[in-house]
């Protein structure tokens, strides 16, 4: 992956690109200022500033293997989402997470608000340079994890599920980390080369995580990760559920690969 072609690029050298997206997901927002003699700032709006601005930034390249074997996390929706409880504990931070799809996901998190910011950019068929950009923005209210009322609009209802099994398995797993300086390129031929073109450093994220395997208790069930409270359940980790063989059966689970 080149990283000057990908979204991410702009979206961490360029400032222009984020006045064009503040304008583009709030077209209405001099007007609504003004409206309101210029006292009170939309909390939408602050969001999207904290989500842009780039101060303290930390930007990760995800591989491919991480997103591949995000079908073997098995968690269950309550009350049509998923348990974002799991990462109320987190501290304050900016990350940036580049996907090879082309997308990516800036996610901040302050004392009191979780903000995620997500982009996608996709080429025009046959074209190099000309495609389009979706972008969307939701939040959740730290303190109570109430979702913000995005998180029912048919395009966080489609991301919601690849975002909250990414984060359960980059918080939640022993993942493994390599910076990559500027300038310089990661991965081979074989496995995936990532050039750096940014003037600062990125890190690799790959799939390799140690995971506790535990008895499974049902015949015929595939092998799968699943988040699990722990201690006085206030935190989480996630276990690998081994296929059944027979009653009893357990083992460990090897490091999967990258």
């Amino acid at each position: 992956m080149v990283i000057r072609n990908h979204i991410a690029y702009r979206f961490l050298t360029d400032s222009n690109f984020w006045m064009e997206m503040m304008e583009d997901i709030f077209p209405n927002l001099h007007s609504d200022f003004e409206k309101t003699g210029n006292k009170e700032v939309p909390k939408e709006v602050m969001g999207l500033y904290h989500c842009l601005y780039d101060k303290d930034n930390k930007s990760y390249v995800v591989s491919n293997s991480v997103v591949e074997n995000l079908d073997m996390l098995k968690i269950n929706k309550k009350d049509d989402h998923y348990n974002w409880d799991v990462f109320k504990h987190l501290p304050a931070q900016k990350i940036t997470f580049i996907f090879q799809d082309g997308s990516l996901l800036r996610m901040v998190i302050s004392e009191d608000t979780i903000w995620f910011c997500h982009i996608k950019f996709k080429l025009d068929k046959g074209s190099d340079n000309h495609g389009r950009q979706h972008s969307v923005m939701f939040y959740i209210e730290k303190e109570t994890m109430k979702l913000c009322d995005h998180f029912s609009h048919p395009d966080v209802i489609g991301l919601e599920e690849h975002i909250y099994k990414f984060l359960c398995f980059f918080y939640l797993t022993e993942n493994t980390e390599e910076i990559i300086p500027p300038g310089r390129v990661h991965g081979t031929r074989k496995t995936g080369k990532t050039s750096n073109d940014f003037k600062f450093p990125i890190t690799i994220v790959t799939s390799k995580w140690n995971i506790t395997t535990i008895r499974t208790e049902a015949f015929g069930v595939r092998g799968h990760f699943r988040v699990q409270p722990y201690g006085s359940g206030s935190r989480y980790e996630i276990i690998f559920i081994a296929p059944f063989e027979k009653s009893g059966y357990t083992r460990r689970a090897k490091s999967l690969t990258a």
